[in-house]
């Protein structure tokens, strides 16, 4: 069995009360649309080869160890031979929308105990492996075809929104496209800080306010270089001016940082793409993003 069956040597360990506190709450949802859908089901068919306790201990591990769906078997039953039905009940829960309701409730629920007076805003590359080529680009950061993870955070270091789109698009277009669709509510002129690449023409900045009540505020850098008109152009660093606001900006853009390293390195199977179907490697990034929400509530 999994580490996180362990109750002895790892009731002390961080990371296995997080991970027990999400496998707790899948479990409960996991049982009732369980029970829900063999009552309703016409011919009783063969029983589940495996729990749904032992399924749950099988995707965590290979959620937070990024392992495959092999290994995760023998971890999980001591064979080999389940690999194929860890991987087809996992898109039976995705197909039925357990993993996605999960998600939509832990964020309502974070929600409703925390009040967000700032948001951050930032994208990260994902490489990708599997998925075909027509979701993807090929990154000018990482030299490789890969996807963009879009993630909205407030101060508590939490996602609370997020988008995976192809790496072609720049951050401005990612971005104002996730403000607009996103159904989260925020009081009025809520700031939400951003780096250069989400500067956006003052009609987008006036459409976000508007549908959203976020102000962008995107912070400059503390110095910059400038040509001066000499013989040799040389460049020297300028000293820049900042109000109060942008200098408090400037020190809390590190939280949106954090958060996407948290979730790189904490989940190790969202830090590259290993599956075929986004719906899929979008599951993954939803089940993280349940086990950092709940372990703020």
């Amino acid at each position: 069995m999994l580490d996180i069956n362990i109750t002895s040597e790892s009731d002390d360990d961080p990371k296995y009360k997080i991970k027990y506190k999400l496998k707790e709450y899948l479990l409960v949802k996991i049982n009732k649309y369980e029970e829900e859908y063999n009552n309703n089901k016409i011919k009783p068919g063969r029983p589940n080869a495996l729990t749904n306790e032992i399924l749950l201990d099988a995707f965590l591990y290979v959620l937070f160890e990024g392992v495959t769906w092999s290994v995760a078997s023998k971890l999980a039953t001591g064979v080999y031979k389940y690999r194929s039905t860890l991987n087809r009940k996992f898109n039976e829960w995705v197909n039925r929308g357990i993993i996605n309701d999960t998600y939509n409730e832990t964020v309502n629920m974070y929600l409703n105990e925390h009040n967000v007076d700032e948001v951050h805003i930032d994208s990260t590359d994902i490489q990708n492996k599997n998925i075909p080529s027509e979701y993807t680009y090929k990154s000018f950061k990482l030299k490789k075809q890969a996807i963009r993870l879009t993630v909205i955070g407030d101060l508590n270091r939490v996602p609370i929104e997020y988008s995976i789109d192809s790496a072609k698009n720049p951050d401005s277009v990612l971005g104002y496209n996730l403000l607009m669709k996103t159904n989260l509510k925020f009081k009025k002129n809520t700031k939400i800080y951003a780096d250069k690449g989400y500067q956006m023409k003052e009609i987008k900045n006036n459409n976000i306010l508007r549908k959203t009540n976020l102000k962008i505020v995107v912070p400059k850098r503390k110095y910059k270089k400038k040509k001066y008109k000499t013989k040799n152009y040389k460049k020297i660093r300028k000293r820049i001016r900042h109000s109060k606001q942008m200098k408090d900006g400037l020190k809390r853009r590190v939280i949106i940082e954090h958060i996407n390293s948290d979730l790189h390195r904490s989940f190790k199977r969202i830090d590259k793409i290993h599956e075929k179907k986004i719906t899929t490697f979008n599951a993954f990034i939803q089940l993280a993003m349940s086990t950092i929400l709940l372990n703020k509530c």
